[in-house]
């Protein structure tokens, strides 16, 4: 009876098992305290209903269930290994400690793992144990992930074919189209794709070929207009000679017939004959840079008679490196008759005028300055804005005519630019010309 009562006085109902069957002994009525106590009841339970509950734990992975009784004294189960259920018993009974109610743990026995999971309820001093092989219990997951290798392996396999035709049918003839935009993009213009495959890319394709024939065209048209335009602009050019400059060249050539100024007159009409023979000459759109520095220096010994000691001219010795570079005709001669006209001409003496050259960064800079009343500082950024933007001027000087004629055969890094000379205080032009650098 004192197994009924536990620490504190309350009493509970306990199984117990006599005489290989079991029974319960619980206090009737449930109330009072254990002096007061009157009968007990015993109940005798079922081992082959417990057997049957414990089979619907089973299954055909091998789980088994086993109920054991107080203090682990006794046990029900289907199980008939009684070496193994005692081993499970003496590791429920090890793991079953002070407030435990539940645990797990695994076990070995004969060389075979089981999973063992336990439930103790307190109140009865009851434990029931699930037992099973750790392969069964495993098993499935053994399955699934050999499934789930097999899944892997063919969705990378799927992929990795996807990417493939992804990279076939779009990416590569997309990087063949984007290549060959580069390219056009350098100016290499005779290239052309060839579909393969006849889908939007060959849509793409024929259209691009098109189109780039079409540039071709318009590029062929667009040149032969500036050569049809260069050549018109040098004619006009050539038309312009300065009436008063023919005047003045007549007079003097006048004067030293009456005078007899035989020694002059000699290489004046030399120069002279020089600088129209040049001026007329159809031959060739392009000279040498020697060629279009003698007929300056004709111009300027025509000049040089003309204003006898009122100025000084000192041109610099051309580097034999730049003679042969081809550049515009008539580059020169009309940029140094603009430092006479607007600068030198009413000079009584003293006036300078020097030609340099120079080089630097892929440029040849031809310097012509004078010491003449120069420009102010608002004429020169209007002249510097036109020469910025020559295609916009409707009346074309000859300075802009010049500054065209080089852009229109070297581009944009050619051109001329007007400041003030630092060492003569009066003009400064410079031309800029490209020089292709040899290794």
């Amino acid at each position: 009876m004192q197994t009924l009562i536990d620490e504190s006085g309350r009493i509970h109902p306990i199984v117990q098992s006599w005489q290989d069957r079991l029974f319960i002994t619980q206090k009737y009525p449930d109330i009072g305290y254990p002096d007061s106590l009157t009968f007990f009841l015993n109940e005798e339970i079922s081992k082959k209903a417990i057997r049957q509950e414990l089979q619907q734990f089973s299954n055909i992975q091998g789980e088994q269930a086993i109920l054991f009784g107080t203090d682990f004294n006794w046990s029900i189960t289907n199980d008939d290994h009684a070496d193994l259920i005692e081993h499970i018993r003496q590791v429920a009974k090890r793991l079953v400690k002070g407030d435990t109610v539940t645990a797990m743990d695994t076990i070995d026995f004969e060389g075979t793992p089981y999973l063992l999971t336990l439930e103790h309820e307190p109140s009865f001093d009851m434990t029931l144990v699930m037992y099973m092989p750790v392969k069964n219990a495993l098993g499935p997951i053994a399955k699934y992930n050999v499934w789930l290798w097999v899944l892997s392996l063919t969705s990378f396999i799927i992929v990795l074919f996807f990417s493939y035709w992804i990279y076939r049918v779009i990416h590569k003839p997309l990087e063949q189209l984007v290549r060959t935009f580069r390219k056009v993009e350098k100016g290499q213009l005779d290239v052309r794709l060839h579909p393969t495959t006849r889908d939007e890319f060959e849509y793409l394709y024929s259209q691009f070929n098109s189109m780039i024939g079409r540039v071709n065209v318009l590029i062929e048209e667009v040149y032969e207009q500036q050569i049809r335009s260069q050549r018109s602009e040098l004619k006009q050019l050539q038309a312009q000679i300065n009436p008063h400059f023919l005047y003045n060249t007549f007079f003097i050539l006048n004067r030293m017939v009456k005078v007899e100024d035989y020694p002059k007159l000699k290489p004046f009409t030399k120069h002279l004959g020089n600088y129209f023979k040049f001026i007329t000459r159809d031959a060739s759109d392009e000279v040498a840079l020697r060629e279009e520095l003698a007929f300056a220096q004709s111009y300027l010994e025509i000049q040089k008679i003309r204003f006898e000691d009122r100025i000084q001219i000192e041109i610099e010795q051309l580097p034999e490196y730049y003679a042969d570079l081809l550049v515009p005709r008539l580059t020169l001669q009309p940029i140094i008759e603009n430092c006479y006209k607007y600068g030198l001409e009413d000079v009584v003496s003293g006036g300078q005028l020097h030609i340099s050259f120079k080089h630097a960064g892929g440029l040849l800079t031809v310097v012509i300055e004078d010491n003449g009343k120069g420009m102010s500082e608002e004429d020169m950024s209007a002249l510097n804005r036109k020469l910025s933007h020559p295609q916009a001027q409707l009346e074309t000087t000859g300075m802009i005519n010049v500054h065209k004629r080089l852009q229109l055969m070297y581009g944009k890094d050619s051109g001329i630019r007007v400041t003030t000379s630092e060492t003569l205080g009066g003009l400064k032009v410079e031309l800029y010309i490209p020089v292709k650098e040899e290794s």
